[in-house]
């Protein structure tokens, strides 16, 4: 009789911890800085995979624009499962909603990623990827204009 009672105690008052360890949401704040103008919107997306990333927003699992003062900006993603993504911007100056290229296929507007790697051409989500793991993370990306 008192293991059940024991069973019980563990499973009213212990589960609730377990499940409560295992579905952790944060907050990511991504900081923008580096835009050459305040003209139009950033557009900040948010990836839990390489799928899409980084020119397929619909393929997000988040999308959120930002206000530019001074050139910079400041979005939040919350109520983020804990787990692996990679952030893209861009600086959508003529808010169409996408990357303006030159016929070469050349970006006219800024865009960057989350941990600012060096390449040429679309970052790779292996580069930008970071674990978010805490309740607020904040991460900083420059904007880049070729």
């Amino acid at each position: 009789m008192k293991k059940t009672g024991l069973s019980i105690f563990v499973f009213l008052f212990l589960f609730p911890l377990v499940v409560l360890a295992t579905d952790s949401n944060g907050t990511i704040t991504v900081n923008i800085t580096d835009c050459r103008d305040d003209k139009g919107e950033v557009v900040v997306t948010l990836y839990n995979s390489k799928d899409g990333f980084p020119e397929k927003p619909e393929k997000a699992i988040k999308k959120v624009t930002g206000k530019i003062k001074d050139g910079k900006s400041q979005v939040v993603f919350s109520d983020v499962p804990y787990g692996e993504y990679a952030v893209s911007i861009l600086h959508d100056e003529n808010v169409n909603g996408k990357m303006d290229k030159s016929m070469l296929g050349i970006p006219k507007e800024g865009n960057g990623a989350s941990n600012n790697p060096e390449s040429f051409g679309p970052p790779k989500f292996k580069d930008a990827k970071f674990d978010l793991n805490s309740d607020n993370s904040s991460i900083e990306i420059k904007m880049k204009y070729l």
